[in-house]
């Protein structure tokens, strides 16, 4: 039986990754992935038409979380880390969000981290929820825009579209899973999630 390898997920506050520690000790520990889930950085409620979440959340509150946002929990709404590049979704029925100007510093930040991370010899992977990243629905918790059927063409093409343009921006990516809210995993009916709620005409 191979050995396993021990793979350090990591959710919003991404400024976890701003800590020269962190590294340092997932070094120290014999870590050598990361895996980033929700590619997201964190704005002010004030600047969007978001009430926000609290971050962070409750299963991450751990020291080095709370860090990251000042060392006490926040109210804050995800938004998109990086500006689209317009021309990957030509033609294609959902478009992605805009980022917000309030966060293209912190973007800039992020890239630069996960660079250097990966010249170190970490592999970073993304798991990143496609479905947050239809327009207007990413961080306001509204489903509206985000109710699409599993086997929509459209949402294939958006995919691949949105992989291109991630990697595009974080091109020391490893690797990425599209998997998570929206991609329709679930049997429990009423679940955000049902497998059989949504049917293609």
């Amino acid at each position: 039986m191979p050995p396993v390898t021990p793979v350090m997920l990591v959710r919003p506050p991404l400024g976890i990754l701003y800590d020269d520690g962190f590294w340092d000790e997932m070094a120290a520990a014999g870590i050598s992935e990361v895996t980033i889930q929700w590619l997201a950085l964190l704005d002010d409620p004030a600047n969007n038409d978001s009430g926000g979440s609290t971050y962070p959340q409750p299963e991450d509150t751990h020291p080095r979380g709370l860090a990251a946002v000042g060392g006490e929990s926040v109210t804050r709404t995800p938004v998109a880390a990086f500006s689209p590049d317009r021309s990957l979704y030509e033609g294609l029925a959902y478009q992605p969000p805009e980022m917000p100007d309030s966060v293209a510093d912190e973007s800039e930040r992020l890239k630069g981290v996960i660079a250097r991370a990966s010249e170190r010899g970490f592999r970073i992977n993304l798991v990143d929820d496609k479905g947050y990243f239809l327009l207007g629905t990413f961080g306001t918790g509204r489903q509206e825009s985000a109710a699409f059927c599993l086997n929509d063409p459209e949402l294939a093409g958006y995919a691949v579209a949105r992989t291109r343009d991630t990697v595009g921006n974080f091109p020391s990516l490893a690797g990425m899973i599209l998997d998570g809210p929206d991609f329709k995993w679930e049997i429990k009916p009423g679940h955000r999630d049902d497998l059989f709620a949504e049917e293609c005409g």
